[in-house]
């Protein structure tokens, strides 16, 4: 780091020779993304016919898409406050409309705040998280819009005291949505396409996603945005487009924002963002995934913003780099002055031959920036991704744990089942039990009754027996008297 230092401190004592190799070096640099600069990459309308040219080569030529080149630049939007609240930012009958939106929400500006604060002000929320500047609440019954996935509602604040150059929101709303800054900064996308759009009102952008894990597969989204601003607030709100509108990419998952919007405000200390999301990524997530990676990912996007916001300026149209050491080359400004008065001295008192050294020697200076530059690069990216490297070796392991949590807590829920289910048989076998214990008594009462029925016959008939038995006796005796009698 002191020697990038020592290389940015330097530059503005070098001649005019080295100062235009130099400015040559940064264009180089500017126009290779793999090195992600962005030095005069909007500079020109050459350079805008150009970017105009690759977006008609596109592959999406073979279908039907209104195409309209009205944007004065690429960074994908235009702002225009003189917009009406009721002006219509997309006709009715548009092909980007999905057909559950036509009687849900109205694509002005008024009926598009009005469904923002709608949404924002539902009830139902749980907090999720509420620290380092950040508030994540979920609303697990999703949206009027869709009640199928969670909606994510998210405030993250900047400190403007942290912010060192780009303190206004007419600036960081562009590194948010300008499609060519994006991609610079924003290391969780492989790419962002600008597809089609309608100045000051829409435009559709395909958002590219890199996979976060190898497990994953990579996924990407095409929305059509709204951008404007009103009472010095902006709001960017982005909705789908029809499934057959754009071609899905060959491996990549193609998931659904019903919602990604964004009230972007500040006061005299601070900038808010205050967000709304609603997604189908088409896969299951699960809780434990949610709990560790939500978070942090969140902080980390608004983190790396702060950065850039920090890193580049924008001046016009244009995006510049800004020295690390920035203050320290205001700071030597005189002394550089001195020192280039001096040089230019000894040059008019020179003769040709020393002149022409000293052009050498300059030629030399160049060399041996540009060769430190590189180094100096090669460093800072190797160091970048040993951090990367052990981040992600902490968040496998994080995820590790939290699955083999998950997995105990599974197996004492499938241990709590069994027993339940056992208790369940045993009440089952007892109930059982006391039902043929019932019937068993019912059978020996039925017996018993069927006993005393016999018994009561018995003695019926030997009634009838005993009276039949008398009735003899008697008989017997009136014949006997009846004999008496005769005698």
């Amino acid at each position: 780091m002191k020697k990038l230092l020592k290389i940015l401190g330097c530059a503005r004592s070098r001649s005019k020779k080295l100062a235009a190799a130099n400015e040559e070096k940064e264009t180089e640099i500017g126009e290779d993304r793999n090195n992600k600069k962005l030095e005069n990459s909007f500079n020109s309308e050459n350079q805008n016919e150009n970017n105009r040219n690759q977006n008609d080569s596109s592959p999406i030529e073979n279908i039907s898409i209104e195409k309209k080149e009205t944007f004065d630049d690429e960074t994908g939007f235009n702002i225009n406050e003189n917009i009406s609240e009721d002006e219509l930012l997309i006709s009715n009958d548009s092909p980007l409309i999905c057909s559950y939106e036509k009687n849900q929400i109205t694509f002005t500006k008024k009926g598009l705040i009005n469904l923002f604060e709608e949404l924002t002000n539902l009830d139902g929320w749980k907090n999720y998280w509420n620290k380092d500047n950040c508030i994540i609440d979920i609303r697990e019954k999703g949206s009027t819009i869709n009640t199928e996935f969670y909606l994510i509602r998210t405030l993250y604040v900047f400190k403007k005291s942290e912010l060192k150059y780009n303190k206004s929101i007419d600036n960081i709303i562009k590194f948010i949505y300008g499609v060519n800054i994006r991609k610079v900064w924003d290391s969780g996308l492989k790419n962002v396409e600008l597809i089609s759009g309608e100045k000051y009102k829409s435009f559709v952008v395909d958002t590219w996603a890199k996979s976060p894990i190898y497990l994953i597969s990579e996924r990407d989204g095409v929305e059509k945005r709204f951008i404007f601003k009103h009472n010095n607030e902006y709001y960017a709100l982005g909705t789908p487009v029809p499934d057959d509108y754009y071609p899905e990419k060959k491996n990549v998952v193609r998931i659904i924002n019903y919602m990604n919007f964004l009230k972007l405000y500040e006061d005299d200390d601070n900038i808010y963002f205050l967000n709304l999301n609603q997604a189908d990524f088409k896969m299951i997530v699960p809780q434990f995934v949610i709990n560790i990676t939500l978070p942090t990912t969140t902080k980390n996007w608004y983190i790396n913003l702060l950065k850039t916001c920090n890193s580049y300026q924008i001046v016009g149209e244009n995006i510049e780099k800004i020295p690390e050491n920035n203050s320290q080359v205001e700071d030597n400004k005189n002394d550089n002055d001195n020192e280039v008065h001096e040089v230019n001295i000894e040059e008019n008192s020179d003769s040709s031959d020393n002149k022409n050294k000293k052009e050498n020697n300059n030629d030399n200076d160049v060399n041996e920036k540009d060769d430190s530059f590189e180094e100096v690069k090669d460093d800072i990216k190797e160091e970048e991704k040993k951090e990367e490297i052990k981040e992600e070796k902490v968040k496998q392991e994080e995820i590790k744990q939290e699955e083999i949590k998950q997995k105990e807590v599974k197996e004492e829920e499938v241990k709590q089942e069994e027993v339940k289910e056992e208790k369940v048989k045993q009440e089952e076998v007892k109930e059982e039990e006391v039902k043929q214990e019932e019937i068993k008594q019912e059978e020996i009462k039925e017996e018993e009754v069927k006993q005393e029925e016999v018994k009561q016959e018995e003695v019926k008939e030997e009634e009838v027996k005993q009276e039949e038995v008398k009735e003899e006796e008697v008989k017997e005796e009136e014949v006997k008297e009846e004999e008496v009698k005769q005698e």
